[in-house]
């Protein structure tokens, strides 16, 4: 399920796709802040193939894009765990993947995640393990991947909406954070919980499928086209259906969600 919404809102609506805003996470537009890091331990960095140079002649200040700041943040953040640099470099090889697919994303998953929490105000992680095989994910889907064993090593989680919030000065990410612990009846009752505090849920509809697992159907009426648009674009699954009543427009969408048994 987590795959196919990925699937579809990475390949497809995302990469290759150009955007003001993947646009204004590559532009290059100041220096690190709060964090004290030397030149020489950049410069290290950058002859270890971990961060990139484009001065003329290597000389002036160093400018960074959004994206490429948190990823220094990353590295500091393994460093501090003790990660060797050739186990780093290999993170930063997996955030690079399908960079050549892309003109304007240097870490196109990387920046994926980034604007999606932005739109959703969902946590999303970074997590490495002692290899340095790295994953990139929504905490609900990790907590998931946990829940069926999919994930069974030790490794260490960074929360790139924090990283993305320590450097902006506005348009900060205002992260909800829920205890997503993966039992299931927990989150079957925690999506009913949510639903029922929403105004804009007009009705709920829950279907048990051969026992296997819940299936929500929710259904949320909005005021305007972009209201709905903009629903839509921080669900996983959503329909949407417009309903003309004289000279009034009815907006409705109608999220589905899957939880297994």
């Amino acid at each position: 399920m987590a795959s196919d919404w990925f699937d579809i809102s990475f390949f497809i609506d995302f990469l290759g796709v150009e955007s003001e805003w993947k646009t204004a996470l590559n532009i290059k537009t100041g220096k690190l802040s709060e964090e004290t890091i030397s030149a020489r331990v950049l410069t290290h960095w950058q002859k270890f193939g971990l961060i990139s140079d484009d001065r003329p002649q290597g000389k002036g200040w160093r400018k960074f894009s959004t994206s490429e700041r948190i990823w220094i943040h990353c590295i500091i953040n393994l460093r501090k765990f003790g990660l060797e640099l050739n186990k780093i470099k290999k993170v930063k090889e997996n955030l690079e993947s399908y960079s050549e697919k892309d003109k304007t994303s240097t870490f196109p998953q990387l920046d994926f995640y980034l604007l999606y929490a932005m739109m959703s105000n969902t946590p999303t992680k970074l997590i490495v393990f002692a290899d340095g095989e790295s994953l990139l994910g929504r905490q609900i889907d990790i907590d998931v991947a946990k829940s069926f064993n999919n994930i069974k090593d030790d490794y260490i989680s960074i929360d790139l909406n924090m990283l993305f919030n320590k450097g902006a000065k506005s348009n900060k990410i205002a992260t909800t954070y829920i205890n997503h612990t993966p039992t299931i009846g927990t989150e079957v009752e925690r999506e009913l919980t949510n639903s029922i505090k929403n105004k804009n849920i007009r009705s709920i509809k829950m279907t048990i499928d051969n026992g296997n697992e819940f299936h929500l159907d929710k259904e949320f009426i909005l005021s305007s086209k972009q209201e709905m648009l903009m629903l839509l674009n921080k669900l996983q699954y959503g329909e949407a259906t417009t309903i003309k009543k004289g000279n009034k427009r009815i907006y409705k969408v109608t999220e589905k969600t899957r939880i297994k048994k």
